[in-house]
């Protein structure tokens, strides 16, 4: 007999489990590698898509934020796999 703790709460079929941890990782890679390099390209692609024109320090800390944040994703995905890559099996 199984205990709560050894079933799941939500079951997801394995489809929607796959796309989840594939958009995971695409996502924020995608991301990371479409930023713009400079931050005038930055503050172009604000105005292009809401209108709203951004100063060059903003879009400077906006491209700073915004890579920060994909990396941490990134991290926080691959740093479970490594860590239970490095664990000894019992």
């Amino acid at each position: 007999m199984k205990s709560c703790c050894q079933t799941p709460a939500i079951t997801t079929t394995t489809s929607t489990t796959k796309a989840r941890r594939l958009a995971g990782w695409l996502i924020p890679g995608g991301l990371l590698v479409l930023m713009p390099k400079c931050p005038m390209c930055v503050a172009g692609y604000v105005a292009l898509f809401t209108g709203l024109g951004i100063s060059l320090p903003v879009a400077t800390w906006l491209r700073y934020g915004l890579i920060a944040c994909c990396v941490s994703l990134l991290l926080l995905r691959f740093l479970p796999r490594g860590l239970r890559a490095e664990r000894p099996q019992e």
